[in-house]
């Protein structure tokens, strides 16, 4: 039986079945008194009940909405639960045999039953899913300037020297260096070769006149050997170290730039063996670069390492160290290699590139009820400063590093960055 027919035909059994329980009530009367419930005749309670029914069963007849009958229905059906319940229909009442609609005869309580029973079937298998939830749609949520930067600004790439946050100090980060198994004992007999070289070199430099660049280079170069660490920055260290073996030229003994030579040389092979390193001298020699695209990292990174220096409070000394390795490594501008403006651009860039993060990630967690006591503290102290040195340096090498490294991200990122802090 479909839905229309059954909601039809059931509000018909239903009118006759309230009809007759309200009829065989009333034959009744003189009983009322005897049963109460709450000191309300139960006889009464019964007739009331059917009333109730006959009632919500009028007001379906012209309604077509099946999940609004079916509720009248429902409620109907706890009405001859409450009839069903009842002392006095129990007592007197539901032996009484009265004609059906259909025609036949069945006792008054069988009826109520039965119908309890079919409606809570019927509906429970039928009954209409409800109308789903209005949606509004929301307007896109406009993203914050510090989530805009923060969303622009990419992870750092592989490079001479990436940088991390030990609490409020950027510093660099050290990484060991990782060579294929197949060549791994002639690495580790070329590093002790080169270790012995090097302290040669260094106590020899030591006691001389020459230049103090050149034995600071060298000492670090070791330093990296010896920690099996950071092969492109040991890479990087070995160009500047020659250079500043060509500068000096007969400033050193042979036997000394002999020495040097052969150093630089072993460093070269030492590094070869490495992925990371042929991974970054691959990407390098696909890099072109403009002598004005090597001028302008030059004189960024000489500006950048002048401001570090003089916040020692916020930047470990090994940071400006490390820049102003790949400025030696440079040379002049004009002369410079590839592999060496690339190396620059990509330091810069990722001094940038944390520096910025970590700025975006601060202010963006801030609560907008904390931040206005945040701006303020920040306002006028160092710790910006480091964060504007990063912003004047993403503006200064965005044109380079657009052509050499194909980073576009710079100057957007510099112009977001700058109008936080002139709102901090």
């Amino acid at each position: 039986m479909n839905v229309q027919t059954w909601t039809r035909t059931k509000r018909l059994d239903l009118q006759n079945l309230a009809s007759a329980v309200g009829n065989a009530a009333m034959s009744e009367f003189e009983l009322w008194p005897r049963v109460a419930i709450n000191e309300v005749s139960a006889g009464r309670a019964v007739k009331a009940c059917a009333e109730r029914i006959a009632k919500k069963l009028e007001r379906t007849h012209a309604s077509s909405d099946i999940g609004w009958q079916f509720s009248v229905f429902e409620s109907a059906s706890e009405e001859l639960r409450e009839i069903n319940e009842n002392h006095f229909f129990q007592e007197v009442l539901a032996s009484k045999v009265v004609r059906k609609r259909s025609g036949d005869s069945e006792p008054l309580g069988g009826q109520v039953r039965n119908e309890i029973v079919s409606i809570s079937a019927f509906m429970a298998s039928n009954q209409p899913e409800p109308p789903a939830p209005l949606r509004v749609a929301r307007p896109p949520s406009i993203p914050t300037a510090a989530e805009r930067l923060r969303a622009l600004t990419p992870d750092q790439q592989i490079g001479p020297v990436q940088f991390e946050y030990d609490g409020s100090v950027i510093r660099v980060r050290h990484y060991g260096s990782a060579i294929p198994e197949i060549d791994r004992a002639s690495a580790e007999q070329a590093r002790i070769a080169l270790l012995d070289e090097g302290d040669w070199l260094v106590g020899n430099l030591q006691g001389s006149n020459t230049d103090r660049r050149l034995t600071s280079t060298i000492e670090g170069m070791q330093s990296r050997l010896r920690e099996r660490q950071d092969v492109i920055q040991l890479g990087i260290a070995n160009l500047a170290c020659d250079q500043v073996t060509k500068r000096l030229g007969e400033e050193l003994a042979d036997v000394m730039g002999a020495r040097l030579h052969a150093y630089t040389i072993g460093i070269s092979f030492y590094v070869a063996q490495f992925p990371e390193w042929q991974r970054f001298s691959e990407n390098a020699a696909a890099a072109e670069h403009t002598p004005a695209d090597a001028q302008l990292a030059y004189q960024a990174a000489t500006r950048l390492v002048a401001k570090l220096d003089e916040l020692p409070e916020l930047v470990d000394p090994e940071v400006p160290m490390s820049i102003r390795l790949v400025v030696e490594a440079l040379g002049h501008p004009s002369r410079a290699t590839r592999r060496a403006v690339y190396a620059l651009l990509r330091i810069l860039e990722n001094f940038a590139a944390k520096a910025l993060s970590e700025f975006s990630g601060m202010y963006g967690a801030i609560s907008s009820g904390a931040r206005k006591g945040v701006e303020a503290g920040l306002k006028g102290t160092a710790a910006i400063a480091v964060v504007f040195a990063a912003t004047q340096l993403a503006s200064s090498i965005s044109p380079p590093a657009a052509r050499v490294l194909k980073a576009t991200w710079l100057a957007k990122a510099a112009q977001i960055a700058e109008d936080l802090i002139k709102g901090s």
